[in-house]
């Protein structure tokens, strides 16, 4: 079986698990990968809507910013816990990562 290399050639990778099923908040907890870096990633979506993201790795805000919405697009849309994604798996080719 192939085994997915959690670095892409390039673009980001964030690969997030759900820890908590009574949110809000919805928190998820993983990773966020580029080719150069790996982050640990900690993402809190409160009941508006709002994605709070927590990189103890310092990650770059611009990353930040292309990270939430990678995570909004996973779960927009989604009013109740039981419509929340378990995990968010998601990639993007886009630049400068």
């Amino acid at each position: 079986m192939h085994t997915l290399d959690p670095r892409p050639e390039h673009g980001i990778r964030i690969r997030l698990d759900s820890q908590n099923e009574d949110g809000p908040p919805w928190i998820y907890e993983g990773w966020a990968n580029t080719k150069q870096r790996d982050f640990r990633l900690r993402a809190v979506i409160e009941v508006d809507g709002h994605i709070r993201i927590e990189s103890p790795d310092g990650m770059p805000t611009d990353l930040v910013i292309k990270v939430r919405g990678m995570i909004a697009g996973a779960v927009d849309n989604k009013e109740v816990a039981s419509e929340r994604p378990s995990q968010i798996r998601r990639w993007s080719s886009l630049p400068p990562w």
